[in-house]
């Protein structure tokens, strides 16, 4: 009788996903692991709860850092390209 086959699916790139991993997010702004959950915590970094794991929406990190997500060909969003300028966000402007 022949092996049975077992198909793996990789996980996805962080990029691909639509949720980050505290630990994720952490690395993204450049902060500690303690820190970021500390923030969720608080409710100052927005996330979802799924099950026991806590999560961040990618959405709502970029809209929290000023960062706009770009929707690629495929509908998928992605950080815009590095080597475009930031927009600079201005408290107050209408």
């Amino acid at each position: 009788m022949p092996a049975m086959e077992t198909t793996h699916t990789p996980k996805k790139k962080p990029e691909a996903r639509l949720v980050l991993t505290v630990e994720e997010t952490a690395d993204a702004l450049g902060i500690s692991r303690a820190f970021a959950y500390e923030l969720v915590r608080k409710g100052e970094l927005p996330s979802i709860r799924l099950g026991r794991r806590i999560v961040v929406p990618r959405v709502q990190l970029a809209r929290l850092v000023g960062v706009e997500l770009e929707e690629d060909t495929d509908g998928k969003r992605h950080e815009p390209d590095a080597s475009m300028p930031e927009r600079q966000a201005t408290k107050g402007a209408a």
